[in-house]
């Protein structure tokens, strides 16, 4: 944790410096103009606990920065942004919470555009399925605050609003949403009646390139084939889509010991039960059904897994 200030510090120090070591830029009169560079707020000296200090530095990690429509500042907004939601993943998500409604609540009190800015800003970071550290967990403070700002435009708000309602549905910590499914041999069945310690849910497409890598880091899991193996673990592939010859004809990719199955009542999509905003997705349940990983990369589920596997 330390290490973590340390070099978050230590970055924004040298990009400090970067900044104060550019020439001044002048004006067509000859006045210099010097752009104001990003100040990590200075922790009190009474904070001494590095909980504290991560709650603090959160809070207040815009205090100094420029709320103006310039492209300085928007480009200065950028260059940190990841930097303060890795900052917010070492606090509590009651302590996230509070520190992104302080983060919005100042940018929508200067401008409508400095708002959008940000929410755009947590879109491409934590909604986008192609970004290292989306998240819909931290995402969804960005969403609560925006469906209260009133300045936002009738069709920003519907479809946040319609974020919202997708983001709310099957949550870490939060019972998995049942629905029924068809397997390759034709037996109809369900989510809830798979009896297993933990279920992991495949969602994937039979031509998808990102879903053959998936699928081959799966089979060749150690982690994977033990747990499959010792019935701890029933993997469940599911093809969300409607063009069944395909999904058959690429049938023999799935190893027999999992479930290879499709939705053949169309209820995944059609009633967005599941985010699946990108192919392949993977959900891992407990034995009640309660979601532990969602949309999880490989390695997010690996690294579960084996701690799994280390406990048995």
């Amino acid at each position: 944790m330390k290490d973590f200030i340390r070099t978050l510090t230590y970055i924004l120090f040298l990009t400090s410096i970067l900044y104060g070591c550019k020439p001044a830029q002048k004006k067509a009169s000859g006045i210099s103009k010097e752009k104001k560079s990003f100040v990590m707020p200075e922790i009190p000296a009474t904070i001494v606990e590095d909980s504290g200090k991560n709650i603090y530095l959160a809070e207040n990690f815009w205090s100094n920065f420029q709320f103006t429509d310039s492209l300085h500042s928007v480009n200065e907004a950028g260059s940190y942004f990841d930097s303060y939601i890795n900052l917010l993943h070492q606090i509590s998500p009651e302590d996230a919470n509070s520190a992104v409604n302080n983060l919005m609540n100042m940018a929508g009190k200067h401008s409508v555009h400095m708002y959008r800015m940000f929410l755009d800003l947590a879109d491409k970071s934590l909604y986008n399925p192609n970004s290292q550290i989306c998240d819909d967990e931290l995402y969804r403070p960005f969403l609560e605050n925006a469906l209260h700002y009133k300045k936002l435009d009738f069709a920003t708000r519907e479809r946040l609003s319609y974020r919202y309602k997708i983001n709310s549905r099957n949550r870490i910590g939060h019972q998995a949403t049942d629905f029924k499914f068809v397997t390759i041999e034709g037996k109809t069945n369900s989510l809830y009646k798979l009896h297993s310690q933990y279920v992991l849910i495949y969602f994937n497409n039979p031509g998808c390139h990102e879903c053959k890598v998936m699928c081959n880091q799966l089979k060749t899991s150690v982690q994977v084939a033990k747990l499959v193996d010792m019935g701890v673990l029933k993997i469940l592939s599911l093809y969300p889509d409607d063009e069944i010859a395909e999904w058959k004809k690429n049938s023999n990719e799935i190893p027999h010991n999992w479930i290879n199955a499709h939705d053949k009542f169309g209820k995944i999509k059609q009633n967005d039960i599941y985010d699946l905003k990108a192919i392949p997705t993977i959900y891992l349940l407990d034995s009640k059904k309660r979601v532990l990983l969602k949309d999880a990369s490989f390695d997010m589920l690996a690294k579960y897994l084996d701690n799994i596997c280390n406990r048995l």
